[in-house]
């Protein structure tokens, strides 16, 4: 179904059940699964692969080419996954040559309205970005993780899988997994408990993140101290184990707030 006003690429490889509604551009090097949906006035570029059952909302612009000075038009992708929902005027850029050449995007997403998420980003499954949220370049978003509105991030930081990030909450460090935060300046506040227990985390799991929470954070140790902490003190579960990769792993240091 493909409204006479649109516009679509010969070259487009679209797969059952798509609908095209009035005044869409579907540029080349577009490849889509089935069953997705745009709404009007939506653009898709490509190289791009898009998954099934997505849902595009008018003004949109997905796929299109990274906003870097850099770029001269080499043949980045974008990739996104099934079931995913980009509101209206959301922004999903290509990725870059000096950034890996690739913008990911997971399954069953949801991008508010205005939501930005800039070249080289990886966006995990079920990831929630509230209206005018934005990821700068390169910056990776764990799954389940939470960003909320006006909130701008950083170029190359991490958002751990499952954290909550408050609106308006300045990102210029790392997020560790599994953590709310939040306020003007940024403000630990604890774990995020009430998240995970809804997404079936065992209790004691959820405990032992709150007990590392307030080691890391609440403590008084330095980082390195911190972590040792949490090694000597709590159970090697997989969750706690997460934390201390990430932290360890870090490049940019954690935000502390």
């Amino acid at each position: 179904m493909i409204h006479p006003s649109s516009v679509i690429s010969p070259d487009v490889v679209m797969g059952e059940g798509c609908e095209i509604g009035p005044f869409c551009v579907v540029g080349p090097g577009v490849v889509m699964g089935a069953r997705n949906i745009l709404r009007n006035h939506v653009t898709l570029e490509g190289p791009s692969s898009i998954g099934s059952d997505n849902v595009f909302f008018p003004g949109c612009a997905v796929g299109t080419q990274p906003q870097d000075l850099k770029y001269a038009g080499e043949p980045t992708t974008l990739t996104m996954g099934d079931r995913n929902i980009v509101r209206e005027c959301v922004t999903i850029n290509r990725g870059t040559v000096g950034g890996g050449g690739h913008t990911t995007v997971g399954t069953g997403c949801l991008f508010m309205l205005a939501a930005h998420v800039a070249h080289d980003c990886h966006v995990g499954d079920g990831v929630i970005m509230a209206n005018s949220a934005t990821l700068a370049g390169h910056v990776t978003v764990g799954e389940f993780a939470s960003i909320g509105g006006l909130t701008p991030v950083h170029q190359f930081v991490r958002i751990g899988p499952h954290a909550f990030i408050g609106g308006a909450t300045r990102v210029s460090q790392d997020i560790v997994p599994f953590i709310k935060m939040g306020g003007i300046p940024p403000t630990i506040l604890g774990a995020n408990s009430v998240g995970l227990l809804r997404r079936g985390f065992d209790k004691r799991a959820v405990e032992a993140i709150d007990t590392a929470v307030k080691i890391l954070f609440k403590s008084g140790l330095n980082t390195t101290q911190g972590v040792e902490k949490i090694k000597a003190s709590l159970p090697a579960i997989p969750e706690i184990a997460a934390i201390i990769s990430f932290v360890e792993t870090s490049q940019r240091g954690i935000l502390r707030g």
